[in-house]
Protein backbone atom coordinates (compact mmCIF):
# COMPACT_ATOMS: atom_id res chain seq x y z
CA UNK A 1 0.00 0.00 0.00
CA UNK A 2 1.19 3.51 -0.75
CA UNK A 3 2.24 5.53 2.25
CA UNK A 4 0.29 8.72 2.76
CA UNK A 5 2.62 11.72 2.93
CA UNK A 6 0.72 12.94 6.01
CA UNK A 7 2.08 12.46 9.51
CA UNK A 8 1.63 9.03 11.06
CA UNK A 9 -0.75 9.70 13.88
CA UNK A 10 -2.39 7.46 16.47
CA UNK A 11 -5.76 5.92 15.74
CA UNK A 12 -7.78 7.76 18.37
CA UNK A 13 -11.18 9.44 18.25
CA UNK A 14 -10.45 13.09 18.97
CA UNK A 15 -14.17 13.81 19.36
CA UNK A 16 -14.16 11.63 22.49
CA UNK A 17 -14.48 13.15 26.00
CA UNK A 18 -10.79 12.85 26.87
CA UNK A 19 -9.81 15.24 24.07
CA UNK A 20 -12.07 18.17 24.97
CA UNK A 21 -10.06 21.34 24.41
CA UNK A 22 -10.50 24.39 26.60
CA UNK A 23 -8.44 27.46 25.71
CA UNK A 24 -8.86 31.09 24.72
CA UNK A 25 -9.94 30.02 21.20
CA UNK A 26 -12.19 27.19 22.39
CA UNK A 27 -14.52 28.29 25.16
CA UNK A 28 -16.33 25.19 26.43
CA UNK A 29 -19.06 27.26 28.08
CA UNK A 30 -20.61 25.62 31.12
CA UNK A 31 -19.40 22.10 30.18
CA UNK A 32 -19.11 19.70 33.10
CA UNK A 33 -17.84 16.10 33.11
CA UNK A 34 -20.57 13.43 33.34
CA UNK A 35 -19.43 12.43 36.83
CA UNK A 36 -16.59 13.48 39.10
CA UNK A 37 -15.25 11.63 42.11
CA UNK A 38 -13.13 12.68 45.06
CA UNK A 39 -9.38 12.12 44.69
CA UNK A 40 -8.39 9.83 47.57
CA UNK A 41 -11.09 11.26 49.83
CA UNK A 42 -9.88 14.87 49.50
CA UNK A 43 -11.91 17.95 48.55
CA UNK A 44 -10.40 17.71 45.04
CA UNK A 45 -12.43 16.05 42.27
CA UNK A 46 -11.62 14.37 38.94
CA UNK A 47 -13.56 12.85 36.02
CA UNK A 48 -14.64 9.38 37.19
CA UNK A 49 -13.70 7.87 33.79
CA UNK A 50 -10.03 8.74 34.36
CA UNK A 51 -9.70 8.50 38.14
CA UNK A 52 -7.96 5.10 38.07
CA UNK A 53 -5.28 6.46 35.74
CA UNK A 54 -4.71 9.42 38.08
CA UNK A 55 -4.47 7.20 41.17
CA UNK A 56 -1.90 4.99 39.39
CA UNK A 57 0.08 8.09 38.37
CA UNK A 58 0.16 9.37 41.97
CA UNK A 59 1.11 5.91 43.27
CA UNK A 60 3.90 5.70 40.70
CA UNK A 61 5.31 8.98 42.00
CA UNK A 62 5.10 7.71 45.59
CA UNK A 63 6.83 4.46 44.63
CA UNK A 64 9.62 6.59 43.14
CA UNK A 65 10.10 8.26 46.52
CA UNK A 66 8.05 11.46 46.03
CA UNK A 67 5.08 12.87 47.95
CA UNK A 68 2.78 14.23 45.25
CA UNK A 69 0.11 16.69 46.36
CA UNK A 70 -2.90 17.66 44.24
CA UNK A 71 -2.96 21.44 44.42
CA UNK A 72 -5.85 21.93 41.99
CA UNK A 73 -8.06 19.60 39.99
CA UNK A 74 -11.62 20.06 38.71
CA UNK A 75 -12.89 23.64 38.78
CA UNK A 76 -16.46 24.06 37.57
CA UNK A 77 -17.63 26.99 35.43
CA UNK A 78 -19.18 29.03 38.25
CA UNK A 79 -16.08 28.63 40.45
CA UNK A 80 -13.84 29.77 37.59
CA UNK A 81 -16.17 32.72 37.02
CA UNK A 82 -15.87 33.61 40.71
CA UNK A 83 -12.05 33.33 40.62
CA UNK A 84 -11.82 35.38 37.43
CA UNK A 85 -14.21 38.13 38.54
CA UNK A 86 -12.38 38.35 41.86
CA UNK A 87 -9.08 38.88 40.05
CA UNK A 88 -10.58 41.48 37.71
CA UNK A 89 -12.13 43.36 40.65
CA UNK A 90 -8.76 43.30 42.45
CA UNK A 91 -7.07 44.81 39.38
CA UNK A 92 -9.81 47.45 38.98
CA UNK A 93 -9.76 48.38 42.66
CA UNK A 94 -8.19 51.77 43.25
CA UNK A 95 -9.35 53.14 39.92
CA UNK A 96 -6.17 52.86 37.84
CA UNK A 97 -8.07 50.72 35.31
CA UNK A 98 -11.68 50.59 34.22
CA UNK A 99 -13.40 47.27 34.90
CA UNK A 100 -13.24 46.45 31.16
CA UNK A 101 -9.47 47.06 31.15
CA UNK A 102 -9.14 45.01 34.33
CA UNK A 103 -10.93 42.09 32.65
CA UNK A 104 -8.44 42.16 29.76
CA UNK A 105 -5.49 42.21 32.18
CA UNK A 106 -7.06 39.44 34.27
CA UNK A 107 -7.21 37.23 31.14
CA UNK A 108 -3.40 37.24 31.05
CA UNK A 109 -3.01 35.97 34.62
CA UNK A 110 -6.03 33.72 35.15
CA UNK A 111 -8.30 31.68 32.91
CA UNK A 112 -11.46 33.30 31.59
CA UNK A 113 -14.54 31.19 32.48
CA UNK A 114 -14.95 28.35 29.95
CA UNK A 115 -11.29 28.42 28.86
CA UNK A 116 -9.63 26.60 31.79
CA UNK A 117 -8.29 23.09 31.29
CA UNK A 118 -9.33 22.41 34.91
CA UNK A 119 -12.99 22.72 33.87
CA UNK A 120 -12.64 19.52 31.80
CA UNK A 121 -12.25 17.49 35.00
CA UNK A 122 -9.16 15.90 33.42
CA UNK A 123 -6.46 18.25 34.69
CA UNK A 124 -4.40 18.33 37.87
CA UNK A 125 -1.76 20.64 39.28
CA UNK A 126 0.67 18.32 41.08
CA UNK A 127 3.08 19.78 43.63
CA UNK A 128 4.96 18.39 46.63
CA UNK A 129 2.94 20.34 49.18
CA UNK A 130 0.37 23.10 49.47
CA UNK A 131 1.51 26.52 48.23
CA UNK A 132 -0.11 29.95 48.57
CA UNK A 133 0.78 30.64 44.96
CA UNK A 134 2.35 28.45 42.34
CA UNK A 135 5.64 29.21 40.67
CA UNK A 136 8.32 26.85 39.40
CA UNK A 137 10.66 28.31 41.98
CA UNK A 138 8.88 26.67 44.87
CA UNK A 139 7.95 23.22 43.51
CA UNK A 140 10.40 20.31 43.85
CA UNK A 141 12.20 20.16 40.48
CA UNK A 142 12.98 16.45 40.84
CA UNK A 143 9.29 15.67 41.30
CA UNK A 144 8.35 17.76 38.24
CA UNK A 145 11.01 15.99 36.20
CA UNK A 146 9.74 12.56 37.25
CA UNK A 147 6.16 13.53 36.43
CA UNK A 148 7.22 14.84 33.01
CA UNK A 149 9.23 11.72 32.20
CA UNK A 150 6.59 9.21 33.30
CA UNK A 151 3.21 10.92 32.81
CA UNK A 152 2.55 9.33 29.39
CA UNK A 153 2.77 5.82 30.88
CA UNK A 154 -0.37 6.70 32.85
CA UNK A 155 -2.15 8.52 30.01
CA UNK A 156 -1.18 12.06 31.04
CA UNK A 157 0.61 14.88 29.22
CA UNK A 158 2.32 18.04 30.40
CA UNK A 159 -0.43 20.44 29.29
CA UNK A 160 1.55 23.71 29.23
CA UNK A 161 5.21 23.00 28.35
CA UNK A 162 7.61 25.97 28.53
CA UNK A 163 8.53 25.69 24.86
CA UNK A 164 4.88 25.86 23.78
CA UNK A 165 3.89 29.01 25.61
CA UNK A 166 3.51 30.81 22.27
CA UNK A 167 0.80 28.27 21.34
CA UNK A 168 -0.96 27.68 24.66
CA UNK A 169 -0.40 31.06 26.31
CA UNK A 170 0.79 29.42 29.53
CA UNK A 171 3.89 27.82 31.06
CA UNK A 172 2.95 25.49 33.93
CA UNK A 173 5.39 22.64 34.64
CA UNK A 174 3.05 21.19 37.32
CA UNK A 175 -0.12 20.99 35.19
CA UNK A 176 -0.92 17.52 33.83
CA UNK A 177 -3.86 16.50 31.69
CA UNK A 178 -5.37 13.08 30.97
CA UNK A 179 -5.72 12.10 27.28
CA UNK A 180 -5.21 8.30 27.44
CA UNK A 181 -1.92 6.42 26.95
CA UNK A 182 -1.97 6.15 23.14
CA UNK A 183 -2.23 9.90 22.60
CA UNK A 184 -0.09 10.75 25.64
CA UNK A 185 2.88 8.69 24.46
CA UNK A 186 2.66 10.22 20.97
CA UNK A 187 2.39 13.79 22.33
CA UNK A 188 5.19 13.48 24.89
CA UNK A 189 7.61 11.65 22.57
CA UNK A 190 7.23 14.39 19.97
CA UNK A 191 7.21 17.33 22.35
CA UNK A 192 3.78 18.52 21.23
CA UNK A 193 1.08 20.39 23.10
CA UNK A 194 -2.59 19.34 22.99
CA UNK A 195 -3.45 22.07 20.48
CA UNK A 196 -0.79 20.84 18.03
CA UNK A 197 -1.88 17.23 18.46
CA UNK A 198 -5.55 17.98 17.77
CA UNK A 199 -4.58 20.00 14.68
CA UNK A 200 -3.23 16.81 13.11
CA UNK A 201 -6.82 15.55 12.87
CA UNK A 202 -8.37 18.64 11.32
Amino acid sequence: PTQHPEVEKPDVDVTSWEFILANSEHNIGTYAPAQTVSIEGTAQYFDSRAIDALLSFLQGARDAGFSPYIMTSYINYSSQEYIFNGRASQIAWGGTYTYEQAVEIARTVTFYPGTSDHQTGLAVDITDKWYNSLSSANVDEDLLEWLREHCAEYGFILRYPSLKESVTGWDEPWHFRYVGTTAAEYIMERGLCLEEFLELYE
